[in-house]
């Protein structure tokens, strides 16, 4: 059988993790993209490790700006890995300097992360190996592919909206906090690290929480007027590992429907026989991926009737209501309707129909 390898222009990062699911394969997958490198690692078919050649450099940014360790103890964690190769997070846990929690916290967040910029990936190669692969492969337990890459997916929708807000890692924000009630636990850390000298790079990294979910926070903090915009960019030179300088976030700057549009492009079927003969293999529209990402959609859509109703009495004539009410955003409607969700009232209730 010839090798599954090829051009992600050809053939995109989510594809290629569908395909290994659904053939169950076991090995390491190589990617490729400009100056950067990732191996994930499968195990009949189950997404178990990341791995990237930045790792350590970007989870140490994250540890000593989150003060789950001392530059000190980082350093001499430093030293070790650079002997020994093992892992950064496990030299720090079997030294006793980060808990079993804060380990898995920082692992996951980072897995997500780098997965969620290699969906953005769209140039590059790929090459699968198969090999053998164990749990112990891994450093964490993930949550199953297709949960992974919903979440991702729904934060690639959710981005541009984000970025309409925060245009920059470099922004700074000062704390505006009066005691504002009914702060969940996120705002709340999110908030106690806004001090006016913080980037919003450097919250990404103290917070543990990930770009997408720091900057979401920052988002909703601001519009409740906890915290305000101090400048659009830092004093300091801006980091160059910053999420937006590198290629595969700059691609989102291209337009919200350029990406997802991207994410839906289908491997051509001469190319699929000729790389990886798998008999039958549904186009991205026609997959169970696909398809309980727009349902997903739709029951996001429910939630927001039923809002619409009990806040107002009724079912919205349509959608724009919604909206006009703060419970969908402009741009949450519009990826509804791209994925041809439709919705139309009947009588005192509705109907919600989704395209083929």
């Amino acid at each position: 059988m010839t090798a599954l390898q090829g051009s992600i222009k050809d053939f995109g990062v989510a594809d290629i993790f569908q395909l290994l699911a659904q053939q169950q394969k076991t090995g390491v997958l190589l990617v490729a993209h400009d100056q950067e490198t990732a191996e994930i690692y499968f195990l009949n078919g189950d997404l178990i490790d990341v791995k990237t050649a930045r790792d350590t450099e970007r989870l140490g940014a994250m540890l000593v700006k989150s003060a789950l360790v001392s530059a000190a103890q980082y350093r001499q964690a430093l030293d070790k890995h650079n002997t020994t190769l093992e892992h950064i997070c496990r030299v720090l846990l079997n030294q006793g300097h980060l808990s079993r929690a804060d380990f898995e916290r920082i692992i996951l967040a980072h897995i997500y992360e780098v997965i969620y910029e290699m969906l953005q990936w769209h140039t590059g190669t790929y090459r699968f190996v198969s090999q053998t692969v164990t749990r112990t492969s891994g450093l964490v337990h993930l949550p199953g592919l297709e949960s992974i890459l919903l979440d991702v997916l729904r934060r690639i929708d959710e981005w541009p909206e984000i970025k309409s807000v925060i245009s920059s890692f470099d922004m700074l924000f000062e704390n505006n906090y009066a005691a504002l009630p009914d702060l969940d636990s996120d705002e709340e850390h999110v908030c106690a690290l806004v001090d006016g000298q913080r980037s919003v790079q450097d919250i990404i990294d103290a917070s543990v929480l990930g770009s997408f979910t720091a900057c979401k926070t920052l988002v909703q903090l601001l519009e409740r007027g906890a915290i305000r915009l101090l400048s659009k960019r830092a004093e300091k030179k801006a980091d160059s590992g910053n999420l937006f300088s590198r290629a595969g976030i700059g691609m989102i700057s291209f337009g919200w429907l350029a990406a997802v549009a991207a994410l839906l492009l289908f491997l051509p079927g001469s190319f699929l026989e000729s790389t990886f003969p798998v008999a039958g293999l549904p186009r991205w529209e026609h997959t169970p991926l696909r398809q309980a990402f727009v349902r997903d959609h739709a029951k996001r859509l429910e939630r927001a009737l039923e809002i619409h109703r009990l806040t107002t009495g009724a079912y919205p004539e349509t959608l724009r209501s919604i909206v006009d009410h703060g419970i969908l955003s402009k741009q949450e409607i519009a990826s509804i309707h791209m994925h041809a969700i439709a919705y139309k009232k009947t009588g005192g209730s509705y109907d919600i129909s989704i395209a083929p």
